[in-house]
């Protein structure tokens, strides 16, 4: 008997905990943006932006906005088939919009894409009509030109919330008189990708644009929506930057020859596109070679439908195969000059080495460093040469500094340097207006990498851009050589010259050696465009 007991006690504690648990995880949370389309008047759009009501159709799930329009619905569960959300707020047009497949965390937008809402629907009797018409407008007029206090006047005909019930309402109702709720403009979903690192990612948990969740033949899979006719999956990758096998399983169905494609980053190339011809109804793996891949890029699959097949795919899979170099980093100097102020690219202190200008980072309050002007200095830290920048000069991070008194030099003084690649600076200045030699950067043997392309609108320049910079190649092949280069994606050892007069586009790179690395990506056509839902 107490062994029952104890039993039937313990089972009750189970499956009072076991549920919670299995809600939790078959639970998520559908967040976005909602607002009036005229929810910008200044020191009453928090107020208008609030208590939109976003609920769940045919569910008891809601939530009201905050002053910034945002929501939040927790303890959703998840819905392969998506949910109509309807938003509403008394006096505004009601709206409905049909999410896509909620199989986790739901954000619908974002605060710069917010979905609109229309005043005019003036509840009667509380109950809204679901049209903005003459009836609104008559029940309008009968709280006209009364002000907050008075009998007659309604809040919620109040729309511009100026305590005055006027013209400014009257044409907020215009704007969009003989509306209904299905006259709404079909509202963009953007699916935005979520970060994965290197492995397997299953498809139906990737961000969905013109396909929906599908099971074939026991295998959980995506398929493109009866409607369309190309969709895509994507991902963020974030894993480390490499060269990768890129595998996708699809299914090669009997009713269609489609086309598919992989994207990295919105670029692809012939190699990365292929046709689902066999017609024999299996899952085959594509595998893409020695894709390069960095942290943060957009993997994308693309689907086109041909007859009646429906693309379908199973996962994407990224195998590491190779690191690449990579980029150089900052050198640490000393370098000496005369401080000015330049005030033509913007309010930057700038040091003139008499090789190279820097431009200092404002390492001193405005005040002192106003006071280090037309000072002869010393500082030391890191030469940024490899970013891209829009300062008069290469960025200098400052770590230490100090003002060299000209009056007390002798000849050939030796100032020490921290930079045990750059040379000592000897320094002998008579005066302010003639500062001494100063120290530069030794060029730093790197590798880069990237597509070659040939630039013509400042002369005849091999240039290849690696982490958004642009490097100008040095011609280390006969010219007929050089031109085959052109499209092709190569890495280059060598030496970067940031600090040489050049007039190149882009910083000059003296190449010791390269090699092609294939494929070589050519961009061809964007994904499709944003599927709508209304």
């Amino acid at each position: 008997m107490r062994r029952f007991f104890l039993t039937t006690i313990f089972a009750l504690l189970f499956l009072s905990i076991f549920p919670l648990r299995l809600f939790a995880a078959d639970s998520c949370k559908i967040s976005g943006y909602v607002k009036p389309d005229f929810a910008n008047i200044v020191g009453v759009a928090t107020i208008l932006n609030s208590d939109i009501k976003v609920e769940i159709s045919g569910t008891d799930y809601s939530a009201k906005t905050n002053n910034r329009g945002y929501f939040e619905i927790t303890n959703v569960p998840k819905n392969e088939s998506g949910y109509t959300l309807k938003f509403s707020k008394p006096g505004y047009l009601s709206r409905s919009i049909v999410t896509d497949s909620i199989i986790g965390d739901y954000e619908l937008n974002e605060e710069n894409h917010v979905v609109e809402l229309w005043a005019g629907d003036v509840p009667k009797n509380g109950v809204s009509d679901g049209a903005i018409n003459i009836g609104d407008i008559i029940k309008l007029s009968t709280s006209f030109n009364s002000t907050f206090g008075d009998s007659r006047y309604v809040e919620y005909c109040d729309f511009d919330l100026d305590k005055a019930i006027n013209m400014n309402d009257v044409i907020i109702i215009a704007k969009h008189f003989n509306a209904i709720t299905n006259v709404y403009p079909k509202f963009y979903i953007i699916p935005r990708p979520t970060p994965f690192p290197v492995g397997k990612v299953e498809a139906e948990n990737m961000a969905l644009n013109g396909y929906t969740v599908d099971k074939t033949s026991s295998v959980n899979c995506i398929k493109l929506k009866d409607t369309v006719s190309i969709g895509t999956c994507s991902y963020v990758f974030n894993g480390d930057i490499g060269f990768y096998d890129v595998n996708i399983r699809y299914l090669d169905e009997d009713n269609g020859q489609s086309k598919m494609g992989l994207y990295i980053h919105n670029e692809s190339s012939n190699d990365y596109m292929w046709k689902l011809d066999s017609d024999d109804n299996t899952w085959k793996i594509k595998t893409i070679k020695n894709v390069l891949i960095q942290k943060g890029d957009t993997i994308t699959v693309q689907g086109n439908r041909n007859k009646l097949e429906g693309n379908k795919i199973d996962y994407i899979e990224t195998v590491l195969t190779s690191v690449p170099t990579a980029t150089p980093t900052s050198t640490k100097l000393t370098i000496y000059g005369v401080v000015t102020v330049n005030d033509i690219e913007g309010h930057w202190y700038v040091l003139d080495t008499g090789g190279a200008t820097y431009c200092l980072n404002n390492f001193l309050p405005v005040d002192e460093m106003k006071n280090l002007v037309h000072n002869y200095i010393q500082v030391t830290g890191y030469a940024d040469l490899y970013s891209i920048h829009i300062c008069p000069g290469i960025p200098f991070e400052v770590l230490s500094y100090h003002i060299i008194d000209l009056s007390t030099l002798t000849p050939n003084p030796t100032p020490t340097s921290t930079a045990t690649l750059t040379p000592t600076p000897t320094p002998t200045p008579t005066s302010i207006q003639t500062p001494a030699p100063t120290a530069t950067s030794v060029p730093v043997k790197s590798i880069i990498y990237g597509t070659v392309t040939e630039s013509n609108l400042d002369g005849n320049w091999y240039i290849i851009r690696c982490y958004g910079i642009t490097y100008e190649l040095s011609n280390f092949l006969p010219p007929e050589d050089m031109k085959k280069l052109v499209g092709k994606n190569i890495e280059v050892t060598g030496y970067a010259h940031p600090d040489g007069i050049h007039l190149g586009p882009g910083i000059p790179f003296e190449v010791l050696s390269y090699r092609i690395i294939t494929p070589t990506p050519t961009p061809l056509y964007p994904p499709v465009p944003m599927v709508s839902a209304q």
